[in-house]
């Protein structure tokens, strides 16, 4: 399970639901909680999953990674969090490429660099501010907390795409998208004002 989704962006409520499903798994079979897009969320919910807490009752394991988010060059480095049986098993188990110290020493740094705090306020207040547009030009849009987002839009994904090729942005290209919704991604002010002009001029 992904949270946030890698499609929709939405993180999973931690409620009774998840409760019952998490207590109904077997023993034997571990649960991978994909989390590879935990550093884009600027608010998590006190109902949002934090599967931190089950690692010591359930068989979680949670996938994290520095690629993403601080996507710096030669800082590729996935991890994940578990107990420490399920390490253990997983250490012997599998193939685990050692981190070099320069990869540690980059991940170190970046992971207190107050640079990526303010990169991630800065996609909060955009998000927002897009959000507040399209709300007051009646577009449809799914309320998510990352550096994208799913919006419907009158034109098709096709169309705008070809428009914002002609003023000179390139829209990333995926598949995800759910029912009329595609994903666009939230980027500086500048570009995101050049995407919403051409938005809302259909």
């Amino acid at each position: 399970m992904s949270s946030p989704n890698i499609v929709s962006g939405q993180n999973i409520n931690d409620d009774n639901e998840f409760k019952a499903f998490i207590k109904a798994i077997p023993d034997n079979i571990p649960v991978l909680i994909d989390q590879r897009f935990i550093d884009f969320c600027s608010d998590i919910s006190k109902d949002d999953l934090n599967p931190i807490k089950y690692l010591k009752k359930e068989n979680i394991i949670i996938l994290r990674t520095f690629n993403n988010f601080y996507s710096i060059e030669n800082l590729e480095l996935t991890y994940i969090i578990t107990n420490k049986d399920l390490a253990e098993l997983i250490r012997t188990s599998q193939v685990v490429n050692p981190i070099n110290k320069f990869t540690e020493e980059l991940a170190l740094k970046v992971y207190n660099d107050n640079y990526y705090d303010k990169i991630r306020n800065k996609i909060k207040q955009e998000r927002q501010r897009i959000f507040k547009i399209l709300d007051e030009n009646k577009i449809k849009y799914l309320n998510i907390n990352k550096n994208f987002f799913l919006i419907s839009t009158n034109e098709t994904r096709d169309i705008v795409q070809k428009e914002l090729e002609s003023r000179g942005i390139i829209l990333y290209f995926s598949y995800d998208g759910h029912d009329e919704y595609w994903t666009l991604p939230i980027g500086k002010k500048e570009t995101n004002d050049i995407v919403l002009d051409v938005i809302l001029s259909y």
